[in-house]
């Protein structure tokens, strides 16, 4: 038989109750666990804050762009209506211009025929002035030069005795008949006079003491020239 248990009564006392180290770690690791849980649960609780934030701010863009349009599509519409409204009265304008500048054109032609049929009632025709007669300038003299000697052809004018080429360079002077004689603006600029410088040479008619029509003679070889006087009345 086994020894009876010993009685409380008899002086023994309870030893209390201990932990162990594994159990210990255990209600560590599983406290430690569950903060983590919680502080990750906190966090995915933030984030979809934050998300729903961002979307109801988005949202309320696009709203806000969506307004926008309505408001920039109703000022077209507006803008347009007045656009049109402008072009309507401007047609309208246009339709009144026209009538009323062909009623005025008519009726100043109007008023115009009848001052015109008035004056020809009280007002006499007016006299008219002959023009003065005018009495045409007198032929000048001239001399022409023509044919194969180019050096004296040309035209020649009248002038204080003595006839001047066109161009100055050429003179026909008086002499004891009329000499061709170089020149420069009409002004003889060397010896002319017997055999020395004389360009040509013609007799003088003894009516009037100008040169005779004819051939005009040199002392070189080559081609001649012959002189007309025209107007002759007017060399003086």
């Amino acid at each position: 038989m086994r020894p009876p248990l010993p009685s409380p009564s008899r002086g023994l006392t309870a030893t209390p109750r201990t932990h162990s180290p594994l159990a210990a770690a255990t209600s560590q690791a599983w406290s430690a666990a569950t903060t983590d849980e919680a502080a990750e649960l906190k966090t995915l609780g933030d984030r979809k804050i934050d998300t729903g934030k961002a979307k109801r701010a988005y949202d309320d863009a696009v709203a806000a762009q969506e307004k926008q349009a309505d408001k920039h599509e109703a000022a077209q519409k507006v803008t347009g209506a007045k656009l049109k409204l402008k072009n309507d009265r401007q047609d309208d304008l246009d339709g009144l211009v026209g009538p009323l500048a062909t009623a005025r054109a008519t009726a100043a032609r109007e008023c115009a025929e009848m001052r015109g049929e008035q004056a020809e009632t009280t007002t006499a025709a007016p006299t008219t002035t002959a023009a003065p007669t005018t009495t045409a300038a007198p032929p000048e003299c001239v001399a022409e030069v023509t044919g194969a000697n180019g050096s004296i052809n040309g035209s020649y004018q009248w002038a204080g005795g003595k006839f001047i080429r066109d161009d100055g360079l050429m003179v026909i002077r008086k002499a004891s008949g009329w000499d061709w004689c170089k020149a420069s603006g009409g002004t003889v600029t060397s010896t002319c006079a017997g055999n020395v410088g004389r360009q040509g040479y013609r007799s003088k008619n003894p009516a009037d003491g100008l040169p005779n029509d004819g051939t005009v003679h040199r002392w070189s070889s080559g081609g001649t020239s012959s002189i007309k006087i025209f107007n002759r009345a007017q060399c003086k």
